[in-house]
């Protein structure tokens, strides 16, 4: 009987990213693989390269990457799992926290871009926050901030347990954290960063090059954040208002297959977006691959 209960807690854990179809396993599983090594390679490069190194941007880039190897790494772990039908020893509050706190750490690594750039830009003047110091306490800050807040599901019974055992606050509590949080956090930094940034080129007019250049880069991450942020939302809101909400059989079957698919190819689009936004680094592998005979 207990062996029939812990079938039934896995079962339950992994319907948040995948389907019972072995078509949605097989492109997950390959999605996945693809974005966790573009990612490490991404990851490497600006780590071992002293030219992208000195480019303090690079690393909320490579926070971002890191969250999609972390994220990744659960759904393949799931989609491994489910297809090859092999229990897991986790118990289902451990699974369900472990799933939800990587994806806070994805979408709160946009957060940590947004909000850092806001003291950056509009408080230009203070060293501090131009320092490396600025840059890793907003990272670490984000990363410890994505632990805490999924740690309720180590306490109560949520999506990856039973439907009839989830406390009625939970899906709401986790659709709170994980998306409307996130969502409300960028959507203001964004405003408040290119509104200063429009009234400060109306005001000064012709400044020097140097802060016109640093705003730039700051405006351009943010750019490309955003593109990436709005990816993952249109990649994981479905899912997670279908599974959390248990609407998952009133959804076509084609349709729900899709829809279990596109947080992974979010996720790779994000991976790609990132490294071919980054002018630098597309050149460097342009430059590896036109010297290869």
């Amino acid at each position: 009987m207990n062996e029939n209960a812990s079938n039934t807690y896995n079962q339950s854990a992994n319907r948040l990213y995948i389907s019972n179809d072995s078509a949605v396993f097989i492109i997950q599983i390959p999605v996945s693989i693809l974005s966790i090594i573009l990612a490490i390679l991404y990851m490497v490069l600006i780590s071992t390269r002293p030219l992208f190194r000195k480019n303090k941007l690079n690393w909320f880039t490579v926070n971002v990457c890191l969250t999609s190897v972390f994220l990744c790494s659960i759904i393949l772990q799931m989609s491994i799992q489910q297809l090859l039908t092999v229990s897991s020893d986790l118990s289902c509050r451990l699974q369900a926290y472990l799933a939800d706190m990587a994806a806070c750490q994805m979408m709160y690594s946009h957060c940590v871009v947004a909000i850092s750039r806001i003291f950056t830009i509009v408080y230009s003047n203070k060293q501090f926050f131009r320092s490396n110091s600025y840059i890793w306490l907003c990272i670490g800050l984000g990363w410890l901030f994505g632990l805490l807040i999924a740690l309720p599901h180590l306490f109560s019974n949520s999506f990856a347990c039973p439907s009839d055992e989830q406390p009625d606050f939970m899906p709401y509590y986790t659709l709170a954290t994980t998306l409307l949080i996130p969502v409300a956090t960028v959507t203001l930094c964004n405003i408040r960063i290119f509104l200063f940034v429009r009234q400060s080129t109306r005001r000064v007019g012709v400044t020097g090059g140097s802060g016109q250049t640093s705003h730039s880069r700051d405006v351009f991450l943010l750019k490309t954040t955003i593109g990436t942020f709005v990816a993952f939302l249109i990649g994981w809101t479905p899912l997670l208002a279908i599974q959390l909400f248990n609407k998952n059989d009133s959804i076509p079957s084609f349709l729900n297959a899709c829809i279990q698919v596109l947080p992974s190819i979010t996720i790779l689009y994000d991976v790609i977006v990132i490294i071919y936004t980054n002018q630098p680094v597309r050149s460097f592998i342009k430059q590896i691959i036109i010297r290869r005979p």
